[in-house]
């Protein structure tokens, strides 16, 4: 990152980046752009310079300028190391928390173990390098994964793991998946798991779902009931999916549609390396 301004402080000061640090600049008024290039891509704003340099977006901006604008002169790491472990300004999302405190892996490499829920994770795994994890996901460890875990119950007699955060699923970030399940994934979990399944809506917006079965478009049926929150006490999810792998799904009560609204997309599934 060459110079840039990152956040603008009181008293016509700045948060200012140079040179690999993060100081606080008095430059007076008026108060210049907030804008950085990062990886050839230039931010501009101060929400989305702060998102770019962090990775995620501040929620109280006036609590961050406050802590921040006490801060003395430090390298970037350790500036953004004490702003994610202290969540200044909320925000920071869990997983980046843990993979800033361990200590025993590389900033990229706990991003890629810690998508999963700690239950779940074979702590003794063997990681590839951070240079390797860097260069091949840096782009897809920046999502802000969420992860939903099924057990089978009442609703869904399956085990089913999904991820979600990200956009169109594409053949990558199924590779990316099974990278993280062959890699970080416990034994004793793996066995659970026999198929992946990458579903992108029509909104552009995507899933990935490990599963031990895809009977009943269970996938396409849980995907809607994580989105939509409705009730599987008082009715059911009806799915199709023809084959060119079209699914559509909705809701229904005593036979007749609700009003909840009606998922549409598309859906590839493979079997689990």
């Amino acid at each position: 990152m060459s110079k840039g301004y990152l956040c603008q402080l009181s008293g016509g000061k700045m948060l200012v980046f140079q040179d690999g640090w993060v100081g606080v600049e008095a430059v007076g008024y008026p108060l210049p752009d907030c804008v950085i290039k990062v990886g050839g891509t230039t931010y501009r704003g101060q929400t989305a310079v702060l998102k770019a340099v962090l990775g995620y977006a501040i929620e109280d901006i006036v609590s961050f300028t406050k802590e921040v604008s006490g801060f003395s002169p430090m390298k970037f790491a350790d500036f953004k190391r004490n702003v994610i472990t202290n969540d200044i300004g909320g925000g920071c999302p869990v997983r980046l928390k843990k993979a800033m405190s361990d200590d025993s892996l590389g900033f990229n490499q706990a991003l890629f173990k810690y998508i999963l829920p700690d239950e779940m994770i074979d702590q003794d795994c063997l990681m590839p390098s951070e240079a390797e994890m860097a260069e091949e996901y840096s782009d897809l460890l920046a999502i802000n994964w969420a992860v939903h875990h099924n057990e089978p119950n009442w609703r869904f007699r399956n085990n089913i793991l999904m991820f979600s955060g990200c956009s169109e699923v594409t053949d990558r970030l199924l590779s990316f998946i099974e990278d993280l399940e062959s890699i970080c994934l416990a034994g004793s979990e793996r066995a659970k798991y026999r198929y992946l399944s990458g579903i992108t809506l029509l909104n552009g917006k995507g899933a990935i779902l490990m599963l031990d079965s895809y009977a009943g478009n269970c996938d396409v049926s849980y995907l809607y009931w994580r989105v939509t929150g409705c009730d599987l006490s008082e009715g059911q999810i009806i799915t199709s999916c023809d084959e060119t792998g079209a699914v559509t799904a909705h809701y229904e009560v005593g036979g007749r549609k609700s009003k909840l609204p009606e998922l549409n997309g598309v859906v590839v599934r493979k079997l689990l390396n």
